[in-house]
């Protein structure tokens, strides 16, 4: 079987009348293209490679994200006929993913914006320029929030998705780690301009199911306040969206530590996940300035969840080496972690007490040293004193 990287495929190099016409087979001289387009895409339908499973203790694991997608090109092997046909589907049908994060939260090979724009360049040649149904953007904040790292994507050339997904993770939120309230600076949603082909740009917002409300209150303010455009000036608004409720659980295990503050369960973490969806609408304003979005007379307002209670856990992690050096499972219940997190500290506590007290001990040796040795100089002075009267 072989398998295949979407973005490593190659352009048919021989022409089109080197290829035998297969009129022989039912599939050429019988079936219309528009039916065999359909047996190509569902043989040449993409899937994730179980045997490359990412792992668990990463945050980029996720459902419909548990490895690297290949795709089956077998088909491709057969006649230069159906190579010619259907080469790119294989490309086009596949969701493109790109990681917009530091290198520990992506996995281990990613598609590229480089990558991209070597293979679309590669289809232009062949003068076919297909729509790709899917790509999805996995955005940090930091990276996000100005769009300049999302609009060098949406500038490639013969780049045509017809719907782009922007999930924001539950780590990818600002000072997670310290359980702040949600928060997202919308500048990327003014000054980021979508190609013309998109029918749909969706926003997934992820956090934990402790935060749901949090959840619930930015993508009510998003729906409300926030209008895209796409380079033809066409917006694209979410005022009549029905969110996409979806709820999943995965590791509690992130970057060698164990979020115990978070768990619902030994090693577990539940999330809530709401996607809003933007569709075209006919724009009535013609005269808004490139770059700056304006709805009404005011520019697309940040995303806050305010007045929200935040956990203060002085122990929101654990070191995994920590529970290692216990001899305790990596998944022992929470109740157990932090038992043993309280008996060192009690440990730890009952030894700072030992050496004060061994300082207060020779702070109090010292001191009659002290005595002693003035005692000793006294008497010194005494005898010398007798002895100068003799």
């Amino acid at each position: 079987m072989a398998n295949q990287d979407s973005n490593t495929l190659k352009a048919a190099d021989f022409a089109s009348d080197s290829a035998h016409e297969q009129l022989q087979s039912a599939l050429f001289s019988v079936l219309p293209g528009e039916i065999r387009n359909h047996i190509w895409k569902y043989a040449l339908a993409d899937y994730q490679d179980e045997t490359q499973l990412y792992d668990d203790a990463t945050c980029y694991k996720r459902p419909d994200y548990l490895a690297p997608r290949k795709t089956n090109t077998v088909l491709l092997r057969t006649c230069k006929r159906i190579y010619q046909e259907a080469w790119f589907l294989p490309w086009t049908n596949a969701e493109q993913i790109f990681y917009l994060t530091s290198a520990d939260r992506r996995p281990p090979r990613t598609t590229t914006p480089r990558d991209m724009q070597r293979t679309l360049l590669e289809i232009s040649r062949t003068q076919t320029m297909p729509t790709i149904q899917h790509v999805r953007v996995f955005p940090q904040l930091y990276a996000l929030e100005n769009g300049q790292r999302l609009q060098e994507i949406l500038n490639l050339r013969f780049f045509y998705p017809k719907v782009i997904t922007i999930t924001i993770r539950h780590t990818d939120w600002w000072w997670w780690e310290s359980d702040h309230n949600l928060h997202l600076d919308a500048t990327w949603v003014g000054f980021c301009r979508f190609p013309n082909s998109l029918t749909e740009l969706r926003v997934a917002f992820e956090s934990l199911e402790r935060k749901k409300d949090q959840i619930d209150d930015v993508v009510r303010q998003a729906m409300e306040g926030w209008v895209f455009r796409r380079k033809d000036d066409t917006e694209l608004s979410a005022k009549n969206c029905e969110p996409e409720i979806m709820r999943w659980s995965g590791s509690a295990t992130w970057n060698h530590h164990r979020w115990i503050r978070d768990e619902t369960g030994p090693n577990k973490l539940d999330y809530y996940v709401s996607t809003v969806t933007w569709k075209p609408i006919v724009s009535t304003n013609t005269e808004e300035a490139p770059g700056i979005h304006v709805v009404g007379s005011r520019q697309s307002p940040n995303l806050d969840a305010i007045g929200f209670t935040q956990l203060n856990d002085p122990t929101p992690s654990v070191p995994i080496s920590f529970i290692r050096n216990a001899d305790m499972p990596l998944d022992a219940p929470t109740e157990d972690v932090r038992r043993l997190l309280s008996q060192v500290s009690d440990e730890e506590e009952d030894d700072d007490h030992s050496e004060e007290e061994e300082d207060d001990d020779r702070s109090e040796d010292d001191e009659d040293e002290s005595e002693r040795s003035e005692s000793d100089s006294e008497d010194d002075e005494f005898m010398d004193v007798e002895s100068g009267e003799d």
